[in-house]
């Protein structure tokens, strides 16, 4: 006969295997989207300026409300959360596939970025499936299982062209088909994510006043959070127009180009606990952020798209050492009944950094140079080295 013990921990992996589904289709819609929405974006007659614009209302969206859905998630649950993502998520989806104005399609991205705010959740919904000791590996594995699906879903960037030579379909209709395709990826993944949450004990908050044991350890990671978003999305939130606009490259060679960058970001991801145990989680951290920010800068020096892919895949093998690292050190240290709000507090950061960084980037792109926000990039990512080195410190080492 089976202990009550055995069966909860039976309840808790075939949760977290719905969970994992969910982040699979998560990564094949995503991979989609990276590869298309910019170009499709571009096909509808939007420069630079505007599609920056457009781009910076998701991340407003979600850091809007990021903080007061953290709370209401640790207060009632995530379940209800989940619920209202999907309902708001459902009606973005529908604005984007019927519209191509630019006012419409900035509320699509407005709603999706509200929509998003529930992800608040994911990492403490995910953490709560597995022990302590079991948290390096469970989110290596996720982040694994999503870069995977990334890749795979980065390919259907070879159907575009595929559609426009040998069906004749024209550029923007065949955006719009794997968008559809994308957006049905979604939708059955928040269905994923909901069923997980369901039957999983979930400790709720007593106090109705926002007063958090930790709060100076979320705004340290908050900060650092923020200069690395900001660092990113000033340049690689806008890289397909980019590549497109530099080199002429399109959805294949972008496509080509992501599939490869995902593969490398599972291996490294999938590396990063056993790296972590030989070095500790602080030098890898650090030496995965520094080399990161030496890479970006010679991406402005790479005469032609070949050589750009080979140190877009280098950095990003080298980047993504850190990315679940950091996800497993925060969620160690916060209190358990804090998660939801302290990782509420870390999206806001995620979201206004890629919302300025994205703006600008676009802003510089249009009105200075192509490689103008390469240079303020790797400046935010040299910050954001050290700002963890002095934030977090010996922290990072603890189990």
């Amino acid at each position: 006969m089976k202990s009550g013990y055995d069966l909860e921990r039976r309840r808790f992996y075939r949760n977290a295997r719905l969970f994992q589904a969910g982040m699979f289709l998560s990564g094949l819609g995503d991979g989609i989207i990276l590869v298309i929405a910019q170009l499709y974006l571009i096909s509808l007659g939007f420069e630079s300026s505007a599609l920056g614009s457009i781009l910076m209302l998701k991340f407003v969206g979600t850091a809007l409300i990021a903080i007061p859905t953290g709370f209401l998630a640790d207060k009632y649950g995530k379940t209800k959360i989940l619920i209202l993502s999907f309902l708001i998520f459902s009606s973005s989806a529908l604005i984007l596939l019927s519209n191509r104005s630019l006012e419409l399609l900035g509320l699509s991205f407005l709603l999706f970025g509200l929509s998003d705010a529930g992800g608040v959740v994911l990492n403490p919904l995910y953490s709560s499936f597995f022990e302590s000791a079991e948290m390096d590996k469970a989110f290596g594995f996720l982040g694994f299982l999503n870069i995977i699906a990334l890749s795979v879903g980065s390919l259907f960037g070879f159907i575009p062209p595929i559609l426009v030579q040998n069906f004749g379909f024209s550029r923007e209709s065949s955006y719009w088909i794997l968008i559809l395709l994308a957006m049905i990826f979604y939708i059955i993944r928040m269905s994923l994510y909901i069923l997980s949450s369901v039957n999983i004990p979930q400790e709720m908050r007593r106090k109705q006043r926002l007063d958090l044991r930790s709060k100076a350890l979320i705004a340290k990671f908050s900060l650092f959070t923020m200069l690395r978003e900001a660092g990113y999305a000033v340049l690689f939130n806008l890289f397909p127009f980019y590549v497109n606009t530099r080199f002429g490259v399109d959805s294949d060679g972008l496509g080509s180009l992501f599939f490869l960058s995902w593969l490398f970001s599972a291996l490294s991801n999938v590396s990063a606990a056993r790296v972590s145990k030989r070095l500790g989680a602080l030098k890898t951290i650090i030496f995965s952020l520094a080399s990161s920010s030496i890479l970006y800068f010679t991406i402005s020096l790479a005469p032609n798209f070949a050589l750009v892919s080979f140190i877009f895949l280098l950095r990003v093998g080298l980047a993504n050492l850190s990315s679940p690292l950091v996800s497993s050190i925060f969620m160690r240290l916060l209190p358990q009944e804090e998660k939801s709000t302290g990782n509420s507090f870390n999206l806001m950061a995620v979201m206004v950094g890629s919302a300025i960084g994205t703006w600008f980037g676009g802003r510089l792109m249009g009105e200075v140079s192509l490689n103008a926000p390469i240079y303020i990039g790797t400046a935010l990512y040299l910050l954001c080295t050290i700002s963890f080195y002095l934030f977090i410190g010996g922290r990072g080492e603890k189990k």
